[in-house]
């Protein structure tokens, strides 16, 4: 199996670097693929853009018929775009593997060789506007997106989720977690300097909260046991002051814990599916099936493709540590058509934990 990363002169750093750690960490300790390759127009040395200089492992000429191909942004794709050699190659190698991922600005590389016309993709947060003037491309603001066997990825740092989550699509969970593991890849939930709320800031980032954990579940935990005993004296505070009120942090948190049920990493995850629902949980189906907490656990793993941030979110308190949230949830299907649904759900805090009691959906006419 042979997995190609592009790369070409002004090319940033970071865009191939993570996705190579993660991609050659998966060939080293759990079968990923046997033939990682740097590939080039040639095989000369590349100038990356913070000075970094690097040797193609293969050319144009040399590269073989690739299983993957990963294409990284940065400032050079903006003339790469109109290099007719390396968009030739790029379409002849797509038309034989099996995915296909950018990172970054290099989604615009992809659609210069006609593989984003149709469909849903990302980019940077400084080109989003770019992407979406194209006119052919729907443009979602979310860490990475998967349309069929193309994905993409936001800007510089993203491109390691992306792959991490590219293996865990190919590969499975349990492989993604043993490279995260062997990469020790998991990033601070801190966000420095304001900037979520900046004007161009993505939807993903404005959507969260990341100093807010998912409460205390196996290694969403907090590892930080005063951090712990300080959240919970907040919690017990604010409900002192009122009963009935839902703090910010709280309607943050149950955000959070409602989109890390519409990501198929955490959905089919048994083990946070069973920290998260209550002994009783019971779900009412979009299609009108009733599904119990064994019933909704053991569930067969389907693709998932749900807008995020969910639209129409809000939370009311129903009783001293129970609210109910609702929501709209825009399920994009294979067949391009969107499935769009009114949810609510009922969650209980028990002994500093949000559990979900009940969750129900209906679809809209």
């Amino acid at each position: 199996m042979y997995f190609g990363v592009l790369v070409f002169n002004q090319v940033e750093e970071l865009d191939f670097v993570g996705p190579w750690e993660m991609l050659t960490m998966w060939k080293a300790h759990a079968n990923g693929p046997e033939n990682c390759i740097i590939v080039g127009q040639s095989l000369e040395p590349i100038i990356c853009a913070k000075g970094l200089s690097i040797n193609p492992q293969a050319s144009f000429a040399t590269c073989p018929p690739l299983d993957y191909l990963l294409i990284p942004g940065g400032q050079g794709t903006r003339q790469e775009v109109g290099n007719t050699v390396l968009i030739d190659f790029v379409v002849n190698q797509a038309k034989t593997c099996k995915a296909v991922l950018s990172v970054c600005t290099g989604s615009f590389v992809l659609h210069s060789a006609g593989l984003l016309s149709g469909r849903r993709a990302t980019t940077h947060w400084g080109s989003l506007e770019r992407l979406r003037a194209l006119g052919d491309v729907t443009v979602v603001e979310q860490r990475y997106v998967q349309d069929g066997n193309i994905w993409s990825s936001a800007g510089v740092s993203a491109g390691t989720d992306l792959m991490l989550a590219f293996i865990a699509s190919v590969a499975g969970e349990a492989t993604a977690g043993k490279v995260q593991f062997a990469t020790e890849y998991y990033p601070s939930l801190v966000k420095y300097g304001g900037f979520e709320n900046h004007a161009q800031a993505p939807a993903y980032v404005k959507s969260t909260n990341p100093s807010l954990n998912l409460a205390p579940f196996s290694r969403w935990a907090l590892r930080d046991k005063a951090a712990q005993r300080r959240l919970a004296l907040r919690r017990t505070n604010a409900q002192k002051g009122s009963q009935l009120s839902v703090s910010a942090e709280d309607i943050e948190q149950l955000r959070l814990l409602e989109e890390q049920l519409w990501r198929p990493e955490t959905r089919y995850s048994r083990e946070f599916m069973e920290c998260v629902l209550c002994g009783g949980f019971v779900e009412f189906g979009a299609s009108g099936r009733a599904w119990s907490r064994r019933q909704t656990i053991d569930a067969t793993p389907r693709p998932i493709d749900v807008g995020l941030p969910l639209p129409d979110f809000a939370v009311r308190a129903l009783a001293p540590s129970v609210v109910l949230v609702t929501y709209r949830s825009v399920e994009f299907r294979t067949d391009g058509s969107a499935r769009c649904a009114r949810r609510s759900s009922v969650w209980a805090k028990c002994d500093g934990k949000w559990k979900l009691e009940f969750h129900q959906g209906t679809l809209e006419p």
